[in-house]
């Protein structure tokens, strides 16, 4: 008896084997989803049209059908990474990712991801193509001046800044700009960075000694002081904020790439990231035609960018990075340094005396305990509490014997690196000492990396801790940072969320004046 399979049924199925062996094990195509979604229902039309919806349907189920059972099949029991442990749904689709962060409430890095480590061990695979690193020697060979991995599918998501791209000539062009740029800018700074410092302090006196929405005066001087380097214009602690809902979505749909570059395409203009996009574009264009006298970053960019409709897009790119992610990351910083030192206030005596006995203090200067503060509490307490993502070049990766096959998506983890035992004494406890006067705390210093490291560590380094030292240097001398009664430490660090960058909850703290 000879079984007869339907033409309608068969190529099809052969088709999708051969598209999956072809295609898929070979090519990246997290970002032409969309493209492949609208061609598929084109054909799926066309075929209609043609051969009726029945044979259509039956042509679609089949190719479809085999195609998804190829691929789980493939991720499950034949992929290259099958060797590495992790949960068994993780090796099947990064939607267990998705569902991870939910049920976690944004806490994905802070909760799952040590866990994960704990269960698993150093090198655990968390999707089809990724492994999660706990192993510190991933820090050089991943992300060191001498790796050959780039940057990972999130990195296409949205329009081309410094930050989001992984074209190696397009980042190393774009990065000297942005070096020239702020070297340049910042050896002017330091007085309009001491003037927005006096008008939050001068802020903070009118209210006297009630509480203060912390949040809230953290994250407008750091947009004014973004704006005014971005544009050369401050903006009055009357900035446009990211939409809290924006973020959201972005931080969940984050681990499928391939779904947020489709998500992102079509609801830019219509959906959260709206109004947010909407408040970059209406900054550039003010820029564009802006008569400026003081030099701003934006000008060095504008000088080095083509005029047309894909340089504009390049420079709304690097708006939403300059005010987004420099305004956030400094603001929620701030707010984690002063809420430390309301906790442990006998650190806001010593940094008294420390900066009492400056003869003239500059944010420019390193200022031991000062420094150790902010380098401790970025330990503990990062901006971006978000997984490094980098891929294996061709040769693959190898580290203490471990090979990592090309094209993995390799994921380290440096809130869990920089709470590691093996790296820090004490993980869990903040000692500004470990980084002054008590370095066996610290094991492997490389560890901490709030900056990230390598030819992709952030370029505004130099201007946030410009920024941090300025204000806390400026608080310190002249309020003591008191607490809410009853305020609850463990609680407050447990409500941060991970959303790219970190969502502090918000907090009211009384800043007393000195001489009351």
């Amino acid at each position: 008896m000879t079984l007869h399979v339907p033409c309608e049924i068969s190529i099809p199925a052969c088709a999708a084997l051969l598209l999956h062996a072809v295609v898929l094990r070979r090519f990246e195509v997290d970002h032409f989803t969309l493209r492949l979604c609208v061609t598929s229902l084109a054909v799926h039309i066309a075929f209609a049209f043609a051969f009726g919806l029945t044979t259509a349907t039956t042509t679609a189920a089949s190719f479809f059908g085999t195609l998804t059972a190829v691929i789980l099949i493939y991720r499950a029991f034949l992929h290259p990474l099958r060797q590495f442990p992790g949960p068994f749904a993780a090796r099947l689709s990064k939607w267990w990712t998705v569902g991870q962060i939910l049920r976690s409430d944004f806490r994905y890095h802070k909760s799952v991801v040590p866990r994960l480590g704990r269960k698993y061990g150093d090198y655990v695979r968390t999707g089809p193509r990724e492994l999660l690193v706990f192993d510190v020697a991933a820090v050089n060979a991943v992300l060191g001046f001498g790796s050959r991995a780039g940057k990972g599918p999130f990195y296409d998501s949205f329009e081309r800044s410094l930050h989001l791209t992984r074209d190696r000539t397009w980042h190393r062009q774009r990065r000297k700009v942005w070096d020239t740029g702020l070297k340049q800018l910042l050896a002017d700074f330091e007085p309009r960075l001491r003037t927005f410092a006096e008008e939050l302090v001068e802020k903070i006196r009118r209210v006297g000694a009630e509480p203060v929405p912390l949040n809230e005066y953290c994250m407008y001087f750091a947009y004014d002081v973004m704006a005014t380097l971005a544009f050369g214009t401050p903006m009055g602690f009357n900035a446009g904020v990211a939409s809290e809902e924006g973020k959201r979505v972005l931080a969940a749909l984050a681990p499928v790439p391939w779904f947020l570059n489709t998500v992102a395409g079509a609801t830019q203009e219509l959906g959260p990231l709206a109004q947010w996009t909407a408040w970059n574009r209406a900054r550039l264009v003010e820029r564009q035609v802006m008569q400026n006298p003081k030099p701003d970053l934006m000008q060095y960019l504008l000088d080095v960018t083509p005029r047309g409709p894909a340089g504009d897009l390049d420079l709304l790119g690097e708006c939403r990075l300059i005010i987004g992610a420099g305004s956030e990351t400094s603001a929620s910083t701030l707010v984690f340094i002063l809420v430390l030192l309301g906790v442990h206030v006998e650190y806001q005596t010593a940094l008294r005396e420390e900066l009492d006995a400056t003869e003239a203090f500059s944010a420019r200067n390193a200022h031991p305990l000062l420094d150790a503060v902010i380098t401790e509490t970025l330990r503990l307490w990062p901006a971006l509490l978000w997984a490094t993502q980098r891929v294996a070049p061709p040769e693959g990766l190898r580290m203490n014997n471990i090979f990592i096959p090309s094209g993995t998506i390799v994921a380290i983890p440096g809130w869990s690196l920089a709470r590691d035992e093996r790296n820090f004494v004490r993980p869990e406890e903040w000692i500004p000492e470990r980084w002054t006067s008590r370095p066996e705390l610290c094991v492997n210093r490389a560890a901490s990396m709030p900056f990230s490291t390598g030819p992709y560590s952030c370029a505004g380094r130099q201007l946030a801790m410009l920024q941090i030292r300025s204000v806390v240097a400026r608080i310190v001398r002249e309020f003591e940072v008191v607490l809410p009664e009853g305020f609850d430490e463990r609680a407050f660090f447990d409500g941060v969320q991970d959303r790219i960058t970190a969502a502090v909850p918000k907090v009211q703290i009384k800043f007393v004046p000195l001489d009351v």
